[in-house]
């Protein structure tokens, strides 16, 4: 996050603010000290909500009504007690409609959802089963890969960078992290 842009929002956020100051010049400067991304930000007089756009910020361990839940949280808190909006889309800051708030919401929400979608049904946890089993069972475990029609393996050529997989030297490091992701 450039530094140029907490100041613009604290510049723009902290006139506003007569509680709960560090809401804006603690956690959400602690929140966005290393993002990049695009995020909605609300605020009123006693305090500030952020959401990351960012859809690689979210917990896909989570099952899908509990995602939908943590997304209705997020959501309740951005438009319900605040007043004021912000949108700050990757290069500019810019103040924003309830209207806009929620419509750029749903889309987020949305793109979430569908990730959490492809997700599961990639069925990580059998690919990498699969996987597991076919580094500890075989030394040409990569050729098995590259010409299986194990669905399991089809998916993970198609949605992985295999090559990066293929290259690797270092076996016992990427069992372990398989094992890890089992767990």
């Amino acid at each position: 996050m450039s530094k140029n842009i907490y100041k613009e929002l604290e510049n723009t956020v902290l006139k506003t603010l007569k509680y709960f100051k560090e809401d804006l010049t603690v956690t959400d400067k602690s929140i966005l000290k290393n993002y990049k991304g695009a995020f909605l930000y609300a605020y009123r007089d006693k305090g500030t909500s952020i959401c990351l756009l960012d859809i690689n910020k979210h917990d896909y361990s989570k099952s899908e009504k509990q995602m939908e839940f943590r997304l209705s949280n997020i959501w309740y808190y951005l438009n319900t007690t605040n007043k004021d909006f912000l949108y700050f889309d990757g290069e500019k800051l810019k103040k924003i409609t309830r209207f806009e708030l929620n419509a750029l919401f749903n889309i987020h929400s949305n793109e979430v959802l569908e990730k959490k979608k492809l997700l599961n049904d990639l069925n990580i946890e059998l690919i990498t089963f699969e996987l597991l089993n076919l580094m500890t069972s075989t030394r040409c475990w990569k050729h098995y890969v590259l010409n299986s029609n194990n669905p399991a393996l089809r998916r993970l050529r198609n949605y992985f960078d295999f090559e990066k997989i293929k290259k690797t030297d270092k076996h016992i490091e990427l069992r372990a992290e398989l094992t890890r992701l089992l767990k």
